[in-house]
């Protein structure tokens, strides 16, 4: 079952109530958190934050990997330029990097719209910069390696997706610090052949791993060898890090 809950669980208690979610006695067995991109970013942070909930996550296209600002000048020329009283009307670049400001670096304090750009007119801002860094997945998985060691876990990306690179690279910091997971490129973009992905992957691989049970999501702990060889250029990164 696809939940997210407050930390006082009200979402999830009344999502075990409605629905067969198989929760154990342990109290997480049964629920997995999904997302796409901003929403992928978000479910695996709330599952490594609170794996005594969930014991399954699944990440298509994550972004905020490794780079806050992955479009770089255009980025922040998009951001600079916006009209900040009327965001709603502002290009597709600028609303993420502001969205991103009001996640990372919010200032309830200041003027509308109560959030900090990691650059100025003046150049960057090293103290708001270091706050989006240290928000990242590559940094937080390493902050929180014992908790997502608990949790089935799986990463994929489109082919055709400019974020690729970046989700292979969070893959490999996830077999270096030796926490199981399964990696995967499928046919698609950032957004394309993401629909059919939710029946044909994401799904079924919930199936396999949430089990109606007590006890925990099945899983072995076989040695990763088999994630830790470069892929070559058009070759499918399909990964299975010690789970089944």
């Amino acid at each position: 079952m696809l939940v997210i809950g407050s930390s006082r669980g009200e979402a999830n208690g009344h999502v075990d109530r409605a629905a067969r979610t198989g929760v154990s006695t342990d109290g997480r067995s049964g629920r997995g958190i999904a997302g796409q991109s901003m929403g992928a970013y978000v479910a695996m942070s709330i599952a490594m934050h609170r794996p005594d909930v969930f014991s399954a996550v699944f990440a298509m296209s994550p972004v905020h990997t490794e780079d806050p600002n992955p479009l770089g000048e255009m980025g922040v020329a998009a951001a600079m330029a916006a009209d900040i009283e009327v965001l709603a009307s502002a290009s597709i670049p600028a609303r993420v990097r502001w969205s991103k400001a009001a996640a990372f670096s919010p200032a309830p304090g200041g003027p509308s719209p109560f959030a900090v750009l990691p650059f100025g007119r003046g150049g960057g801002i090293d103290e708001v910069w270091q706050q989006w860094l240290r928000a990242t997945l590559n940094r937080q998985v390493a902050d929180h390696a014992d908790a997502l060691r608990r949790l089935a876990l799986r990463v994929e990306v489109g082919t055709h997706d400019a974020l690729g690179p970046e989700v292979e690279r969070l893959s490999l910091e996830l077999t270096a610090l030796k926490i199981p997971h399964e990696c995967t490129r499928f046919e698609g973009g950032h957004t394309a052949g993401v629909r059919a992905r939710i029946e044909t992957s994401l799904l079924s691989y919930f199936s396999r791993v949430l089990v109606p049970r007590v006890g925990s999501p099945s899983r072995t702990e076989d040695a990763a060898a088999v994630c830790s060889g470069v892929r070559t250029p058009g070759q499918p990164l399909t990964r299975h890090h010690g789970r089944h």
